[in-house]
C-alpha cells in the first residue's frame, strides 16, 4: 500500500520534519528532568517510546541522558511508517546494545494504528510527530482520524500522535512532546487541550517560536507532561517562549546574551517573574528574546497563554472597570476569502473587459494605517455577487455577462482547484466567503489580520473588506443610542495606542513570527472600553478624530495617545512595555 517517493515528497506529504540535534537533546533532558522528579520509589526499569522514531535522533538522545542518570534497564522502543528510515535508526541506535543492559526494539508501521496490546505500556515518551493538517489527508483518513480522537476543523496529526502517546504511557508517565504552536490558541483544537489536561499533568510548555530551528516552516512548541490529569483549571509550571527580536528595539543599555537560542533555554533554570533575556549567537545573526511566565487558561478556553503577574493585573481592572465588550456592540467579521486572489484581486483592470459592476474598491492590507487608511495601490475586488430582491445572495450568470464570463473562464483552470465550491453546490466562479454585499455600507473600523499592532483605521466610503483583515460594524441600536459613532472614535483611539498591543499578548499570548499576531475576531470581541463618561475617554475621542483628518501626525501625538490610554484603565503603561518583547 505504501507508494515510494522522493525524499521531498515525503517531507510535504507525510509532515516528515527530522529532529535537529540540539533540540533532540534538549528534549531529552527535558523528559528525563521530569520524569526524575515525578518518579515514585526506584525503579529497576525504563521503557521509552519513540511514535515517530525517523533516523533515531530522539531514542539516542533519551539514552544517552538515561545512562548518565540511571542505574536501571533500558528498553528502547521506535515506531515509524518508513522502512528505509528504520533502518538508518538501527545503524544509529545499534551502540545503545553495547552497554549490556538495554534493548532496542524497531517496529514498522503507522502508530495511529496500533493497539495497546502491540505496543505496552511504556514509562516515557518522547516524540516529534508528523505535521500534517488533517484536511490535507484525504476525506477518509481524515474522518477516521478526526472520529478516533475527536479532532474538529483545521487539526494536525501531530495531535492525534500526541492523543495515542498519552493512552500508552503509565499513570506516572512522561511525556515531552514538539508540536505545532497552534494547539496553544486554536479553537480547532481545544478538544485535543481538554483531552490533554484530563489525561496529563502540564509540566512545562517552551514555545520556540519563530527560530527556524527546523527546515520546514513550523513555529514549534515542545511540551512536558506528566502522571494524571488535572481536570483543567490554571497549572502552575513553567512557560518559556522565545520569539526574534530587533536589535534597534531593544531597551536602552541592553545588549543580547552571545549564545544560541537553545544553549540559553538550557540556561534558564526556574520561572524568573516578568524577566526578558536577549540572546545572540553572533553578530550576523538574529536576536532572540526569551521570555517566562506560568501557563494561564483564558476564559472561555481561548487557548493556553503566557501569564505574568503584570498581565494578570492588566486583565483584571479590564474586566472590573469595563463600560462594555466589543462584542457587546456589534459583530467583528473577516472580510472576503476567494482562495485565488491572483484572479479576484488586481490593480490592472483596465486591461479586461469585465464589466465595471463587478468591480468593487477594496480594503486590503496595503491600505493599513492608523486612523485614516492609506492609498491601496489602485486595487479592485472582482465581486461577481449581488443582493437580491428577497434579501439573499445572487450570483451573475456568465451568460449575460460576457466581459465577466470571458475572465473567469479563462482563469478556470485556477478556479476550479476550488474543489470544495462545488461539492457544497455553489459555482465555480464565485467568491469562497463573499460575505453581506450591503454589509459594507455606514462607518466601520478595519484591522489587519496578522500585524505588528492592530492599526485600525475607519472606512465611511463602503469598501469591501478582502480577507486578509477584519471589520467591526456597531449594531443599529448602538448607534441609536446617545454615544453614537463616540464609540468607533474611541475604539480607534484605544485599538491604535500600546494599552491594544498589551492587552492583546495579555489574552492571546504568543506571537507569530517577527513580533506579528494574529489579530482574530475571537479575541478583539474581548476587547475592552472604559466609561465614556471619563475625561480620559472624551480626551481620546477628540484625538482619534484629530488623527483621522491628520494621520500624518500619528508619531508625534502617539506619547499622548498611549498616556491617555493607559490613565483612562487607571494603569501604569511603563510597568508593561518592561514585559514586551519590544519597544512598542
Amino acid at each position: 500500500m505504501k507508494v515510494k517517493k522522493s525524499k521531498a515528497e515525503v517531507t510535504k506529504n507525510q509532515g516528515v520534519t527530522y529532529t535537529p540535534e540540539e533540540l533532540a537533546r534538549f528534549m531529552a533532558r527535558r523528559l528525563v528532568e521530569i520524569w526524575l522528579k515525578r518518579r515514585e520509589g526506584t525503579p529497576t526499569a525504563v521503557r521509552v517510546l519513540d511514535p515517530a522514531v525517523g533516523e533515531g535522533a530522539l531514542l539516542c538522545a533519551v539514552y544517552d541522558e538515561l545512562v548518565q542518570k540511571f542505574d536501571g534497564h533500558i528498553e528502547l522502543v521506535g515506531v515509524d511508517i518508513d522502512a528505509d528510515a528504520l533502518e538508518m535508526a538501527r545503524e544509529r541506535c545499534a551502540y545503545v546494545m553495547d552497554a549490556g543492559r538495554s534493548a532496542l526494539t524497531l517496529v514498522e508501521g503507522d502508530f495511529l494504528e496500533m493497539t495497546h496490546e502491540q505496543l505496552g505500556s511504556v514509562d516515557l515518551v518522547i516524540a516529534n510527530p508528523p505535521y500534517v493538517r488533517t484536511q490535507n489527508m484525504g476525506a477518509a483518513s481524515y474522518q477516521k482520524i478526526a472520529a478516533q480522537f475527536g479532532l474538529k476543523g483545521r487539526a494536525d496529526l501531530s495531535l492525534a500522535f500526541l492523543l495515542n502517546t498519552l493512552s500508552l504511557k503509565k499513570s506516572r508517565g512522561c511525556v515531552v512532546v514538539v508540536v505545532p504552536n497552534s494547539l496553544l490558541l486554536t479553537t480547532a483544537a481545544k478538544g485535543v487541550r481538554m483531552q490533554i489536561l484530563d489525561a496529563a499533568r502540564l509540566e512545562e510548555i517552551w514555545d520556540l517560536g519563530d527560530t527556524r530551528l527546523f527546515d520546514a516552516a513550523v513555529l514549534p512548541v515542545v511540551l512536558g507532561l506528566s502522571g494524571s490529569g488535572e481536570g483543567g483549571g490554571e497549572q502552575l509550571l513553567s512557560d518559556v517562549s522565545v520569539y526574534s527580536a530587533y536589535t534597534a528595539r531593544l531597551p536602552d543599555g541592553v545588549e543580547p546574551v552571545r549564545m544560541g537560542v537553545i544553549d540559553a533555554l538550557e540556561g534558564w533554570g526556574e520561572i524568573q517573574g516578568e524577566e526578558i533575556v536577549f540572546c545572540q549567537e553572533s553578530e550576523q545573526d538574529k536576536v532572540f528574546g526569551l521570555r517566562a511566565g506560568y501557563l494561564g487558561i483564558t476564559p472561555h478556553d481561548l487557548g493556553w497563554v503566557l501569564r505574568s503577574p503584570s498581565y494578570e493585573e492588566l486583565l483584571r481592572v479590564t474586566r472590573q472597570d469595563k463600560w462594555c465588550h466589543l462584542s457587546e456592540l456589534g459583530s467583528i467579521k473577516v472580510g472576503v476569502k476567494s482562495c485565488a486572489d491572483k484572479v479576484f484581486l488586481r490593480d490592472d483592470w483596465h486591461r479586461f473587459d469585465v464589466e465595471p459592476e463587478m468591480l468593487q474598491e477594496v480594503m486590503t492590507h496595503r491600505n493599513a494605517r492608523a486612523f485614516c487608511a492609506k492609498n491601496g495601490e489602485g486595487y479592485q475586488l472582482l465581486y461577481p455577487h449581488y443582493r437580491k430582491s428577497s434579501g439573499k445572495r445572487g450570483v451573475y450568470a456568465l451568460d449575460d455577462y460576457p466581459g465577466l464570463g470571458k475572465y473567469v473562464r479563462k482563469n478556470r483552470k485556477v478556479l476550479k482547484k476550488r474543489k470544495y465550491l462545488e461539492k457544497v453546490g455553489r459555482l465555480w466562479y464565485e467568491l469562497w466567503v463573499p460575505q453581506d454585499p450591503d454589509g459594507w455600507e455606514g462607518d466601520k473600523v478595519i484591522w489587519r489580520d496578522i500585524a505588528t499592532r492592530p492599526e485600525m483605521w475607519l472606512d465611511r466610503d463602503g469598501a469591501v473588506v478582502n480577507g486578509d483583515c477584519y471589520w467591526f460594524k456597531m449594531s443599529e441600536d448602538v448607534v441609536c443610542e446617545s454615544w453614537g459613532e463616540d464609540v468607533l472614535w474611541l475604539l480607534l483611539a484605544l485599538g491604535n495606542s500600546d494599552f491594544a498591543v498589551h492587552f492583546y499578548e495579555a489574552i492571546a499570548g504568543h506571537q507569530i513570527y517577527s513580533g506579528r499576531r494574529r489579530y482574530m475576531a475571537r479575541y478583539l470581541e474581548l476587547f475592552p472600553l472604559p466609561d465614556m463618561a471619563l475625561l480620559q475617554s472624551q480626551e481620546l475621542i477628540d484625538l482619534a478624530k484629530l488623527l483621522y483628518e491628520s494621520p500624518e501626525r500619528y508619531e508625534e501625538l502617539k506619547p499622548k495617545l498611549d498616556a491617555l490610554a493607559w490613565d483612562a484603565w487607571g494603569l501604569d503603561g511603563d510597568a508593561f512595555r518592561e514585559f514586551s518583547y519590544f519597544t512598542l
